[in-house]
């Protein structure tokens, strides 16, 4: 799920911001959530918190209390993988937003006609970033820290994640192999695994963090032993 957080401190220009990106993203395959925030200090609390959740931030520069740029230069400190996308209705803010992270500059008279513009360029970057699959008329999009294996099974693939989420798609282990970091490892003709995941390893199948046990193949049990460096 692609998830983005919205802030303006004024009403009138946030449900504008708001209608104009949920119009752009109906129009694509992808799953979306939209976060908004009118009050500086539910921006700031942001601040606060482990982790972000959200992956790109549309944040209006001038508030009633001035400019947020100091906001995103410590935010982006913080969270270097936030991507921030500058909303303004002035035009002399270039310089300043290079000092923290710049994914798009626009006003907003031109939010409109640059929309899609701007969804394309999401769209790039975040399919660049995570592990996607095809299933029931929708693309969906994993962090693939958060996947823990993958089964084949009568022509299927299910994908569980760490939440306890499966899914399933089409395409073949080989196939979807091609996409995934040095963390997953094969393990069986119907199973991929992420290292991350395994706890017991065992003569004939592993154990993951979640009690699932996995049979490992003759075939692929020397090249899992090594890649554990057991």
């Amino acid at each position: 799920m692609l998830r983005l957080a919205v802030f303006d401190d004024q009403e009138e220009h946030l449900n504008y911001i708001v209608e104009v990106l949920s119009n752009a993203l109906d129009n694509t395959n992808l799953t979306f959530e939209i976060k908004t925030m009118i009050q500086c200090d539910s921006l700031y609390a942001l601040l606060d918190l482990e982790t972000i959740p959200f992956d790109f931030l549309f944040i209006d520069i001038c508030t009633q209390e001035g400019t947020t740029l100091d906001f995103t230069r410590t935010m982006y400190q913080k969270y270097p993988d936030i991507q921030i996308v500058y909303i303004t209705n002035y035009d002399n803010y270039y310089k300043d937003i290079f000092y923290s992270s710049v994914f798009y500059y626009v006003e907003k008279k031109d939010l409109s006609l640059k929309i899609d513009q701007i969804i394309e360029k999401i769209l790039d970057y975040y399919a660049s970033k995570k592990f996607m699959i095809h299933t029931k008329n929708k693309d969906i999009y994993f962090q693939q820290s958060q996947i823990m294996y993958l089964e084949r099974k009568l022509r299927m693939t299910y994908i569980e994640d760490c939440y306890g989420e499966i899914y399933t798609c089409n395409e073949k282990l080989s196939d979807l192999a091609l996409r995934l970091n040095h963390r997953f490892i094969r393990v069986h003709e119907s199973y991929i695994v992420n290292s991350d995941y395994i706890a017991v390893m065992k003569r004939t199948s592993i154990e993951l963090t979640n009690g699932k046990e996995i049979p490992v193949s003759r075939k692929y049990h020397n090249l899992l032993k090594e890649r554990l460096f057991l």
